[in-house]
């Protein structure tokens, strides 16, 4: 899914506190909309960009910018990655 419009903010809720609302209206336009936090609000994180449903809500994705235990390129990654 390609997105008209994204936010870029460093912690969850900078975005929604910012320009929720411009967020807001844009999708009521007809764009499409998306949020993209850097962090996950904790000290050591994966990072993960996360696509919701502007109409609703619902999570429709997640992708983690480290991989996981299992996930493809994990073993590329020093032992600590995303701790």
């Amino acid at each position: 899914m390609s997105l008209d419009v994204l936010a870029i903010a460093a912690h969850p809720d900078d975005v929604e506190q910012t320009c929720g609302g411009t967020l807001l209206r844009m999708s009521d336009m007809g764009y499409r909309t998306g949020v993209l936090d850097l962090t996950a609000g904790d000290m050591g994180t994966r990072g993960r960009i996360k696509a919701y449903d502007a109409r609703d809500g619902k999570l429709l994705w997640t992708f983690f910018t480290i991989p996981g235990p299992g996930d493809k390129g994990h073993e590329s990654w020093p032992a600590d990655s995303g701790k």
